[in-house]
């Protein structure tokens, strides 16, 4: 579908003999645009105003980021999830210090033991005790669990409404998506673990609108404006950071979600609108085919480096496929 892969007209030809021109830019608006669409699996939106049902659910938000402190945004995480962030964000945390930790939650207790002895790990025999599960993960492998799996029932519990049935799971998805595009894109960069779990905030925030959108009852045939799903997409990014703050997440996540709703002039900033671009790309190949966006993406990013995008693409396709195999 020529539309899930929209690109900026290039330049004109150039004269036979010239080298081979780039690629053109992908348009990162109609991209957004796409992405919101294939989300809720809406008809075409087109350029025109929001209609009565979208400016109702325009206004819920703009409430709601307004009273981002006192609203309740999404339900809160369990109560470990903040210790484990702070104690993984130490190179020198004991495992024994991990185990305490995890083993105050059955469901955390539960998840890491199962990733420990899934098909990824081969593992020759069953891995039982925390412990050892942990060691097994390392690290790295608990900075990208522990954070995703404390969040994933926010995303998936299904209301049996409108677009949370549906789009509750793409969101958690793209969130998924979100962060393990970040990550990698930041690579050792100091900031890769603020930037990973900045990328499943913006999921979350995602996840507000299409819960306001229930709310109101905005049902697909209402759905017609391609401004609205813009600046829907635009208050989720700023619910992103208020979501952040009532899940406690670290401080350098907090700052980041604000320079990346802000100007996006640091370095982290683009990386995570590198990620985000990433991400919808992938959710929209995934749902609506199309052309392979990935060199129209790099040529839309000329300040990352190429080779660090593409290893990123190739990252979220490896982790699409144990999602598969999982």
């Amino acid at each position: 579908m020529s539309k899930a892969i929209p690109h900026r007209d290039g330049p004109e030809p150039g004269a036979a003999g010239e080298a081979c021109e780039a690629p053109p830019a992908l348009d990162l608006v109609a991209l957004e645009v796409g992405f919101f669409e294939a989300l809720l699996d809406t008809p075409t939106l087109k350029d025109l105003p929001p209609n009565m049902y979208e400016a109702e659910v325009l206004a819920d938000l703009e409430f709601l980021r307004v009273q981002a402190r006192q609203a309740v945004l999404l339900p809160r995480l369990p109560m470990v999830l903040p210790e484990l962030v702070v104690a993984l964000r130490d190179p020198d945390v004991s495992t024994g210090h991990l185990k305490r930790v995890i083993s105050r939650d059955p469901m955390v207790v539960s998840a890491v033991l199962r990733v420990a002895n899934s098909a990824y790990f081969r593992r020759r025999r069953h891995v039982t005790d925390v412990r050892e599960a942990i060691v097994v993960l390392g690290h790295d492998g608990l900075r990208r669990l522990l954070p995703s799996l404390a969040m994933q029932p926010v995303f998936t519990a299904s209301s049996g409404s409108t677009h949370s049935t549906v789009s509750g799971p793409r969101t958690w998805a793209y969130a998924q998506r979100c962060g393990q595009a970040a990550l990698a894109l930041a690579g050792e960069h100091g900031e890769a673990f603020s930037l990973y779990l900045s990328g499943m905030a913006l999921g979350a925030g995602l996840l507000i609108v299409v819960r306001a959108m229930d709310r109101r009852r905005l049902l697909h045939e209402a759905l017609v404006s391609a401004p609205f799903a813009r600046r829907a997409m635009a208050i989720g990014r700023k619910l992103a950071g208020g979501v952040a703050e009532q899940w406690a997440l670290p401080e350098a996540t907090l700052k980041l979600l604000g320079d990346y709703n802000a100007d996006r002039r640091t370095a982290a900033a683009a990386q995570l609108a590198m990620a985000e671009a990433l991400a919808m790309s992938r959710t929209l190949l995934e749902t609506r085919g199309g052309a392979d966006p990935l060199p129209g993406l790099v040529a839309a990013f000329p300040q990352q480096p190429a080779g660090r995008v593409h290893a990123a693409w190739d990252e979220l396709r490896r982790f699409e496929a144990s999602l598969k195999d999982a």
